[in-house]
């Protein structure tokens, strides 16, 4: 598994234990997990100018959804790199997340490798693979 020290990671998901244990995960993997139980708090954070490296959200949460959020970001001009995760999203949903360089989709269920490769992927680097 590869690892991403330092890096600040946003986390949204209005599931608790998929909100315990991907910041778990993500620790895991030396990052600074900023996790959030729903969209509008993490959208408060970071208009707070909040720095943060990337963001990781589920798309279907009550009130704002993943793609949402992310166009409101946009709107902002708050660009960070962007993970939508989603078991449930359809392609209208996630086009306009995947037409931008810095974001990519990540279907769930995933392995520790995929989201590995999607953090390293939408930071547009390549970061040197360690043991844990």
């Amino acid at each position: 598994m590869d690892r991403f020290p330092g890096v600040r990671i946003v986390l949204i998901d209005d599931e608790p234990g998929v909100l315990r244990a991907l910041s778990m995960l993500l620790q895991a993997m030396g990052c600074q997990v900023m996790p959030f139980s729903g969209p509008k708090e993490a959208l408060v954070y970071l208009q707070a100018g909040i720095e943060a490296d990337l963001i990781l959200s589920d798309q279907r949460m009550p009130g704002m959804t993943g793609s949402q959020l992310f166009k409101v970001l946009k709107d902002a001009e708050i660009l960070l790199p962007f993970i939508l995760m989603s078991a449930h999203a359809s392609e209208s949903e996630i086009s306009d997340i995947i037409s931008h360089q810095s974001s990519t989709f990540l279907p769930k269920p995933f392995t520790p490798d995929t989201l590995s490769k999607s953090i390293r992927s939408v930071l547009g680097a390549p970061i040197k693979a360690e043991a844990i």
